[in-house]
């Protein structure tokens, strides 16, 4: 059984990572095709060792190793061209001007290159598979890096495919059209269609384009090629689908293992089970094979009505919707490889669906700390559709210390290590620094499972406007959203949605309703158990109301909160508004009434740049809302740090968290006023230093040259899962379960790590520092300051020698100023 591929930039859709058996139609243009399994294609001595190719196009083809011998191998049935470590290069054409093909400057026609190879071992340069340059300023090449990422470079761009796996075959393919200057690269591994734009240009140089080298000598192929077909046109999309599929049937699906993943049969891991009365839920036992990942298929065998077929998917979790109520219905799952080996079906279970309940009964938001969850992190090869970049991990799409978004970074040691994307940055102990994708359902499994396991009630998950008109991105976004409500299912979580209104143009309305339509219609949100209600309504979220960076008037707020609240009944919602914080003292012109309208507000951070001074000003927003009858939902931050997103020194840990007490001081207050609502930004962001899950302890443990932000940065000795820690207290806290009290009930681990802090010549120590704090390295006499976690001056004065007197000071971390530069440094 062959799966389906299909990725054609007419579509725009890959519907399968698998394959289907299509026959090449006929196509023309070709001009070279070297096929070590044909014995027309080259000659040979007679010992298997390549004398000279036979002539098959229109160029003249007589081309010989330039150095030592090419020899004919076989492995698993397949015959293969062994380039050795790499000491041979063939010219793939002989001739005057026989790379002219290459010649794209009239912007008319184009050219195809597909080439199978396996890669023996790996340079400890560029590995070059073929093409007429080493430089990727100019001409064309296929290659691959000294740590194995696929690379292919033309006319000074480059393309970046997966890493290649020493001893298995790959194919690259790579179409490009002259007219438009678009093109599509395609390999086997990731079975991803990478697509974009490169003017037409002469890319043919001096050199002719060789097989096993470029122009560089010192950057050989070691290892095998199969088959190479070159074409001095640009094949149609289906062609090229064609080409792809024709060459992973004979050179990687015929060196794969035969064997269907294990367990054969299939089973279940979690039996199906009625969730409500629309939905049952269920988990396969997880499948290893051999050939790589594994698909899944749920099948309903009852015929009752609602029941759905499924279709093949990687995701071990199934959730069947749209089911009747108190009815009976029957399921096997069955898995295949990546080569279509597909093993027997599991024994059938059954299931019956709940009663039918009239959701929102009970207020699900009370007493409550609410997650923000971004989600929003993707990494390249994996496996989006029409997209292969990294997304919120790095600038620009270059994954290195430079290019860096965010000042955290996660602790990776529990996700699943197959599914962390390769960087191009180092550990201290030399380890290559991978990172997870957001469009992989395990990580998004992990992230809920924390959720569970830490009692947190649930998420807002963040859905952007600006991305949900584009067809890759809406796919990339129901995805992610489709696992999480599985997971939420799965671990007994609550989520809602909220939009973050990021254009404000006039098509946003339009924009926001039919993506709540295609939310409740298409992806069933609110048929789900783990959607949260209040006041009988499912919860929504608005986020940038009133925001001046939004771009939104008050008017079209005023109608999209109307649709909410007054358009067709099963869209209607209970409104959550994220407003700036000064909603209520001074609103922008227009907005107090649109503010009014909202069931529940939302200032971001509301007491977040200086608890002491603005929880007054949160308890007249709360006693406001109160006399208004809107629900009151403030939001609390752990800390932040914008180094990297801002590109300034002066941001990185700009609000430290102090070993918790910072966000345990907002925790506090927000519950000393009886809040029932809390809102903790965020779950997941690294980009801004805000995330509370597990984050790296220690400096030890980042990428070398990123100067990110580890946990014990404020002088304290911190588990990674700390901050969820916290959260589990303040949950308890805010639902009564424990005291109430201004001290964080937890007690982390002061470290005294370092004798001394400095910046350049500038140095303070001891650290930590009892009475007095030496200063040195300072050229005249200047100002300072002592400035604690809540960015209060609590000490200024001359320096005129280097004693600064901090006895008097409470324990903790505070900052020393002088002269524009600021040390870090511990009171005990």
């Amino acid at each position: 059984m062959i799966g389906l591929i299909q990725h054609g930039r007419l579509t725009g859709v890959i519907a399968s990572a698998f394959l289907l058996l299509i026959p090449i139609k006929g196509q023309t243009g070709m001009i070279q095709h070297l096929d070590a399994s044909v014995e027309a294609s080259i000659i040979t001595d007679g010992t298997s060792r390549v004398t000279s190719w036979k002539d098959q196009t229109t160029y003249s083809n007589d081309a010989i190793p330039n150095t030592g011998s090419v020899y004919k191998v076989q492995e698993n049935e397949l015959t293969w061209l062994d380039f050795g470590e790499g000491r041979n290069v063939l010219e793939l054409f002989s001739g005057e001007g026989s790379d002219t093909w290459l010649d794209q400057s009239p912007g008319t026609g184009g050219f195809c290159v597909i080439l199978s190879f396996k890669a023996g071992s790996l340079h400890d340069n560029w590995n070059d598979l073929i093409g007429n340059s080493s430089a990727t300023a100019s001409g064309f090449g296929m290659r691959y890096s000294s740590s194995g990422s696929i690379k292919v470079y033309l006319g000074g761009q480059t393309i970046t495919g997966p890493g290649v796996d020493i001893g298995k075959p790959i194919i690259m393919a790579l179409n490009y059209d002259a007219a438009s200057g678009s093109y599509m690269f395609w390999d086997s591994k990731s079975k991803n269609t990478i697509s974009g734009i490169i003017a037409s240009a002469d890319f043919s140089l001096s050199d002719a384009v060789k097989l096993g080298s470029t122009n560089n000598t010192g950057r050989f192929f070691k290892g095998y090629v199969g088959e190479v077909k070159i074409y001095s046109t640009n094949l149609s999309d289906e062609q090229f689908i064609d080409e792809q599929n024709s060459f992973f049937l004979k050179w990687v699906a015929a060196d794969s293992e035969k064997e269907p993943p294990v367990p054969d049969p299939a089973s279940f891991q979690i039996a199906p089970a009625g969730v409500s009365g629309s939905i049952i839920t269920m988990t396969a036992t997880l499948g290893s094979d051999a050939n790589g990942p594994v698909e899944y298929l749920f099948t309903e065998i009852s015929g009752n009505s609602g029941g759905s077929p499924g279709n093949w998917q990687t995701n071990p979790n199934y959730r069947d919707g749209d089911l009747d109520p108190q009815t009976y219905y029957a399921y096997t799952v069955t898995m295949r490889d990546a080569y279509g080996n597909t093993g027997e079906p599991s024994d059938t279970f059954s299931a019956i669906t709940t009663a039918y309940l009239q959701p929102g009964l009970e207020n699900e938001l009370e007493y409550g700390a609410y997650y923000g969850y971004q989600g929003w992190h993707f990494a390249q090869g994996d496996g989006r559709i029409n997209a292969d970049d990294w997304v919120h991990w790095f600038e620009g799409g270059i994954p290195d210390a430079v290019h860096i978004h965010g000042d955290m970074w996660p602790d990776l040691r529990e996700y699943d290590q197959d599914k962390l994307y390769e960087t191009q940055m180092i550990y201290p102990n030399g380890e290559t620094a991978g990172l997870y994708s957001c469009y992989d359902y395990s990580t998004i499994d992990l992230h809920v499972k924390w959720m569970k396991e830490y009692g947190i009630k649930g998420c807002a998950v963040q859905r952007f406007t600006s991305s949900i008109d584009k067809a890759n991105k809406l796919e990339q976004g129901d995805k992610k959203l489709r696992d999480f409500m599985t997971a939420c299912e799965k671990y007994g979580v609550k989520f809602w949605i909220m939009h973050d209104s990021g254009k404000g143009d006039d098509k946003e309305y339009e924009r926001i309703t039919n993506d709540w339509k295609h939310l409740v219609e298409d992806l069933d949100v609110l048929q789900s158990p783990a959607y949260t209600w209040q006041n009988g309504l499912p919860v929504y979220g608005l986020w940038g109301l009133g925001v001046s960076t939004r771009g939104w008037t008050p008017e079209q707020a005023a109608d999209l909160i109307d649709f909410y609240h007054n358009g067709e009944e099963k869209y209607r919602t209970y409104i959550c508004g994220g407003v700036p914080v000064i909603w209520r003292t001074n609103p922008p012109e227009g907005w107090k009434t649109v503010f009014d309208s909202l069931d529940m507000i939302s200032p971001w951070r509301t007491i977040f740049n200086n608890p002491d001074k603005f929880k007054s000003r949160m308890q007249a927003d709360l006693d406001y809302c109160n006399q208004m009858g809107i629900d009151y939902n403030p939001v609390v931050s752990p800390g932040a740090s914008t180094k990297h997103l801002r590109d300034s020194d002066a941001m990185r840990n700009w609000k430290p968290r102090n070993g918790g007490h910072f966000l345990w001081k907002q925790a506090y207050e927000v519950c000393k006023m009886n809040s029932k609502f809390m809102y903790v930004a965020m779950f997941d962001e690294v980009d801004e230093g805000t995330a509370m899950y597990k984050l790296v302890e220690t400096p030890d443990n980042l990428p070398v040259g990123a100067d990110q932000v580890p946990l014990n940065e404020d002088g304290y000795k911190l588990p990674s899962d700390w901050y969820l820690q916290v959260g589990t207290e303040i949950q308890k806290m805010i639902e009564g379960s424990t005291a109430l009290t201004p001290t964080l009930p937890l007690t982390p681990e002061m470290t005294g790590v370092n004798d001394s802090k400095s910046i350049g010549a500038l140095r303070v120590y001891p650290v930590p520092a009892r009475n007095k704090l030496f200063v040195s390295g300072f050229i005249k006499p200047g100002i300072f300051k002592l400035i604690n976690v809540n960015g209060i001056i609590v000490s200024e004065g001359q320096l005129n020698d280097n004693t600064v007197d901090v006895a008097n000071l409470a324990t903790g971390i505070y900052v020393f100023r002088m002269n524009s530069m600021a040390l870090r440094f511990l009171k005990e």
